[in-house]
């Protein structure tokens, strides 16, 4: 288990939110514990600042991650090189 997934899971389960929203929370941090798994704990970092940032947004991306895992059958390299390739031409981050 990465690190920081269990240092987030325990700062998110002391923080008051409501049930729905809490339970939201959880799901996209372990859709995108699965999606991280196997890749160096910098990439799980980008994927929760934007989970951070835009909950919604990084829903998406893990959507798009697993689609193109499942369906492509893409190697590790090429899910980080896409994960950097996103991050670094968005010119908010």
């Amino acid at each position: 288990m990465n690190p920081l997934y269990a240092q987030r899971q325990k700062q998110r389960g002391t923080l008051e939110v409501q049930p729905k929203e809490r339970d939201a929370k959880f799901e996209l941090d372990d859709y995108i514990n699965r999606l991280a798994s196997g890749l160096p704990s910098y990439f799980y970092s980008l994927l929760e600042r934007a989970a951070d940032a835009n909950s919604r947004n990084a829903e998406l991306l893990c959507k798009f991650l697993s689609f193109e895992s499942d369906t492509g059958n893409i190697k590790p390299s090429t899910k980080q090189t896409h994960i950097i390739f996103i991050f670094y031409t968005d010119p908010k981050s």
